[in-house]
């Protein structure tokens, strides 16, 4: 192969090639454009796909936080409860303790 014919095949995969990245750089977000190396994504479709990615990422923290919300407010409640029920108990505890007769009460010396 001369010097003119290697120019030419240089040129020819040149134009193939740059053909090849304008598909790349400005193809549709369904498009994947076939190289010697296998399909490639175009930039649109690798974008819509981070942007599917993201959604599905929020509305799954959105839910975790929901369910981590709800959570929160059960524990609440069961401790609001159990902070209810040691009151009342420690006024029953005072209410019996103050109608025994004093020598109940009295502790052994």
């Amino acid at each position: 192969m001369n010097l003119q014919e290697r120019l030419e095949a240089t040129v020819n995969k040149a134009e193939v090639d740059v053909s090849l990245l304008h598909q790349v750089v400005h193809g549709d977000s369904q498009t994947d454009v076939v190289t010697e190396g296998g399909p490639v994504k175009t930039v649109a479709k690798a974008i819509h796909q981070v942007e599917l990615d993201l959604a599905a990422s929020r509305t799954e923290l959105t839910a975790q936080v929901g369910e981590a919300t709800r959570q929160a407010g059960i524990s609440t409640s069961s401790a609001n409860l159990s902070t209810s029920k040691a009151a009342a108990l420690d006024v029953e505890r005072f209410a019996l303790l103050v109608e025994m007769p004093a020598c109940l009460v009295a502790s052994p010396t």
